[in-house]
């Protein structure tokens, strides 16, 4: 601890961990940084950001640790990294010591990660919702899952960079809440595609129809939003994922296996049309 106040470091500075990062270090929380990319750890540094040498070096910095690495796999090396770096220090320090899972992943890795940390430190889930800009205006929605007293100690940290926490129970259930929410997003998406796709086949006027439907029983976020450039670099990985879950609870999902294919359409087709709002 700093002046009573926890160390923080965030592995990940790109396009949600660097805003992240900035966000703390400005509320005055002292912050480390570690990121592959040398070009990313050195933009963060410019943010006044401590940048870690590796990450070791980070974790002897940091009591709670932010991850905001892209895929399970790398998740998964960080907490191991954690496990093995603090179980070196006093049983005191390392009970202190809290990792929060940011990316978004299984819900059983999660859980299964919760074994890695077992007994050596503490862990949440804590998802992102909102995207980019979200990151950038420190208003991100966090979906929280783990002990209480966890979450609390590590609230005032999230505040710092989010403008709604929910705390939803035990590890995983921020994860679960993160696939329900993608599960809904990329329904939505697929199915104002296709009904794009076919009001343009049909002839009839895409800007004028979003404006119409938009006052409609089909407005949605997906349809208020349209104008909006989307790579979804993840929707399909985001299916998948709600699918490997189901499949677990020995649950059949058929419109999720339905959305997994379109959404790879979408993703290879584009949007239907050039639509954007009639004001700006």
């Amino acid at each position: 601890m700093t002046g009573g106040q926890p160390r923080v470091g965030v592995v990940g500075l790109g396009k949600m961990g660097r805003p992240i990062a900035r966000h703390i270090a400005a509320k005055g929380f002292a912050v480390t940084g570690f990121d592959l990319d040398q070009a990313a750890a050195a933009a963060s540094e410019s943010d006044g950001v401590a940048i870690a040498g590796d990450l070791g070096d980070l974790l002897a910095r940091t009591d709670i640790l932010l991850v905001a690495v892209d895929t399970e796999r790398a998740v998964r090396a960080v907490v191991e990294a954690a496990a093995a770096s603090w179980s070196s220090e006093s049983q005191a320090s390392s009970a202190e010591k809290v990792a929060v899972i940011l990316a978004t992943i299984t819900v059983t890795a999660m859980r299964e990660l919760e074994q890695v940390a077992a007994g050596g430190f503490a862990l949440l889930d804590g998802p992102l919702c909102k995207g980019e800009q979200a990151a950038e205006d420190g208003d991100l929605l966090i979906l929280v899952g783990g002990e209480t007293p966890t979450y609390e100690r590590c609230r005032p940290v999230i505040e710092c960079f989010s403008g709604d926490i929910y705390h939803l129970g035990g590890i995983g259930t921020g994860q679960a809440a993160k696939l329900v929410n993608n599960l809904i997003l990329w329904t939505s998406i697929s199915a104002t595609s296709e009904g794009f796709w076919l009001a343009e086949q049909l002839g009839a006027d895409l800007h004028v129809m979003r404006e119409a439907l938009l006052k409609s029983s089909g407005k949605t976020w997906a349809l208020e939003t349209w104008y909006r450039a989307r790579d979804m670099p993840w929707a399909a990985k985001d299916m998948g994922m709600v699918l490997e879950e189901a499949n677990r609870a020995g649950m059949s999902l058929p419109l999720s296996g339905v959305v997994h294919e379109v959404i790879k359409t979408v993703k290879q087709r584009g949007l239907p049309g050039s639509v954007r709002p009639s004001q700006s």
